[in-house]
């Protein structure tokens, strides 16, 4: 398989006309980035005459395809014949722009982008699955194996479906917490800066366009660099910060700790709701003041329902169970 990635986390931060339209093609760009790309098509006939020459590129790559039964270079040399019949296609197709001073660089970069992804996912035959959150959203995602992943907000998670029993790989930006099940495979997340192997345990990885942080609750989380060249080993309360390929010394963690089964000692009741949360698969929407209080009790063999009953009669608080989540409130 040819081993190619375009590294869009890295370009996260301010994220240029190009990068924008290339996510909106490749259907990962999220709701805030949608309406920037849309202001700038709408403020400029150039910018909009520009995503339109992309679409038929896009459209028209969509239709290549690549023959099975032969080996890795011909796979490549014929996939690159097909990309240049499609662009000499839309060429003949496309009247010229009166003016290219302006339009064409950028438009040969966003195509750029966007050819490298359309290699990218035809090689791989289009399998890979990728999840979005909103900014005001979080969702929890159970995989292919029953692992858990609670996404948080403008959050991007990426896995190949059709390879899961045998390589557990995720792409992640943003933040997320992750209930791995224990199946032999090992189980590795990949963000813009940091590579993290685990077998079945849980934690949690914040990865942003300037850093990456890991931090551990139960088992043991192995925290290298994208170079591998660095190396560390966190157990449970542990946390470390990947920035530059420099991955830190491990240090207590300022989050808060999962509890195994659900057996609580003076735990806070923020790691009380995040526990629960987690083991019933449902979002919690929690207070920002709940952070001082906390919570001992087994929790193990209650529904979700009446744990809720239990810990929030405790703490002097009230929830509301949907479909979806759960809003804990303050009496």
């Amino acid at each position: 398989m040819i081993n190619l990635s375009v590294d869009i986390a890295a370009m996260e931060t301010k994220p240029d006309l190009q990068t924008l339209m290339a996510r909106k093609l490749e259907g990962t760009i999220t709701p805030n980035e949608l309406v920037a790309l849309q202001a700038m098509v709408f403020a400029s006939p150039k910018v909009a005459k520009e995503f339109e020459e992309l679409e038929k590129i896009w459209k028209t790559s969509q239709k290549l395809s690549i023959p099975t039964g032969i080996q890795q270079d011909a796979r490549w040399q014929h996939l690159q014949s097909k990309i240049a019949d499609a662009n000499r296609t839309i060429a003949v197709d496309t009247p010229a722009p009166k003016s290219r001073t302006l339009l064409w660089p950028r438009y040969a970069a966003a195509a750029a982008v966007i050819a490298t992804l359309v290699v990218v996912y035809l090689v791989n035959n289009n399998n890979w699955v990728t999840i979005t959150t909103r900014a005001d959203e979080a969702r929890s995602i159970t995989l292919p194996d029953s692992s858990i992943v609670r996404l948080e907000g403008n959050a991007v998670l990426s896995y190949d479906e059709s390879e899961w029993n045998s390589k557990r790989n995720l792409r992640l930006t943003g933040n997320a917490f992750f209930e791995v099940r224990r199946t032999g495979t090992s189980f590795v997340v990949e963000s813009t800066h940091a590579r993290v192997a685990v077998l079945g345990t849980s934690f949690r990885v914040n990865s942003s366009g300037q850093q990456t942080v890991v931090a551990c609750f139960t088992g043991k989380v192995s925290v290298a660099n994208k170079k591998a060249l660095q190396e560390v080993i966190l157990t449970p309360g542990l946390e470390t910060v990947i920035k530059d390929d420099v991955v830190s010394a491990p240090y207590t963690s300022a989050m808060p700790q999962l509890v195994e089964d659900l057996n609580f000692h003076r735990a806070p009741l923020l790691t009380v709701f995040e526990s629960l949360a987690s083991h019933h698969n449902k979002h919690i929407v929690i207070p920002s003041d709940v952070d001082s209080v906390s919570f001992t009790g087994n929790l193990r063999d209650a529904s979700l329902e009446s744990a809720l009953k239990t810990v929030c009669l405790s703490a002097g608080l009230k929830f509301t169970i949907s479909a979806d989540s759960v809003f804990i409130k303050s009496r």
